[in-house]
């Protein structure tokens, strides 16, 4: 995704975007994280789908959802 955008983020913001992220869905119940955790961060090393993910991720396959940011609201 990011060697598609012409300014890529730093290296730095780039780990973590992606690591709140898996922390996220892992909070969620979606996921499970493997790695280590210290007392303040989480060092993920793989993460695997519980059931939950697996069948939220076959429901969300081929969906995309539209975000109404750029939307004109008429008066």
């Amino acid at each position: 995704f990011y060697d598609k955008i012409k300014t890529p983020p730093d290296t730095k913001i780039r780990t973590k975007i992606i690591t709140k992220s898996l922390e996220r869905i892992i909070n969620k119940g979606l996921a499970t994280g493997f790695g280590e955790k210290t007392q303040y961060k989480l060092f993920i090393t793989h993460l695997k789908l519980t059931a939950k993910g697996r069948k939220t991720a076959l429901s969300l396959l081929g969906k995309q959802t539209q975000f109404i940011f750029n939307k004109k609201t008429k008066k």
